[in-house]
């Protein structure tokens, strides 16, 4: 399973087995506790911050102890490793306005990444949609989406998840 939510808190354990995480999600409308052992801790400490959004996948079990949901994360995101990891693909709306050249001086420094990128063209004349090849899959970026947005306007780049 994948959830996600806002760290609220951490605290960590001794065990019997070793050092265990305790985080607190908040998803805004309740919150819940996540475990993590010591190796996923240490791979994913510099995401795991207050304040800060947590992506998770993990596996859900009855606690005997509270007779409520445990939840034990295997592998955390924070929001740029989230989006690389679970983008199916980059969607992008332009019409003849715009430019392919324009659109492939913004992506071309984020090719050979492992996004796929479909184009939906439009002109005066003609609508088609263009998915790009493999090698012009790419790496989503900050910068990129942010000049793709500034571009295209916001509502005509959407990563598809």
């Amino acid at each position: 399973m994948t959830l996600a939510g806002i760290v609220s808190g951490t605290r960590i354990i001794q065990t019997r087995r070793g050092k265990m995480a305790v985080i607190m999600l908040d998803d805004g409308s309740a919150q819940i506790e996540l475990t993590v052992f010591d190796d996923v801790y240490d791979r994913s400490r510099p995401w795991i911050k207050e304040d800060e959004l947590l992506v998770v996948k993990g596996r859900a079990s009855m606690d005997e102890y509270s007779g409520g949901i445990r939840i034990s994360g295997e592998e955390l995101f924070d929001f740029a490793s989230a989006r690389s990891n679970f983008a199916q693909q980059l969607s992008l709306r332009c019409d003849g306005k715009v430019g392919i050249a324009q659109l492939k001086k913004i992506v071309t420094p984020y090719r050979d990444g492992q996004c796929p990128v479909l184009i939906s063209y439009r002109n005066q004349d003609a609508t088609c949609q263009l998915r790009l090849g493999e090698s012009w899959q790419v790496t989503l970026d900050d910068s990129m989406l942010r000049e793709l947005r500034e571009t295209l306007q916001p509502e005509n780049v959407k990563v598809v998840y």
